[in-house]
């Protein structure tokens, strides 16, 4: 069981870091209402917060995930179901 969760977790991670580098907002335009436009890039730290956030968010979800699929696959496996009759004798 651990197996499932651990990969469910890092390909929750992976695919939440690869997603969160296209969604990160890594700068602010403001517009001054005169025509002018001020473009300013957040600090690095503010980005990695942000980002960091995002992979720990996917990597429980992919855990979660990990979980009911090795539940599922243990409900429709053949060893499941033989070993209560095992159990009773």
């Amino acid at each position: 069981m651990a197996k499932f969760v651990e990969k469910g977790f890092i390909y929750g991670l992976v695919l939440g870091f690869c997603i969160g580098v296209f969604f990160v907002p890594y700068k602010e335009v403001l517009d001054s209402g005169e025509g002018f436009i001020e473009t300013s890039h957040m600090e690095l730290i503010d980005i990695s917060v942000v980002l960091m956030r995002i992979c720990a968010a996917s990597g429980l979800s992919g855990a979660g995930i990990g979980y009911y699929l090795y539940v599922d696959k243990m409900k429709h496996s053949k060893w499941w179901s033989v070993v209560p009759r095992l159990r009773h004798k």
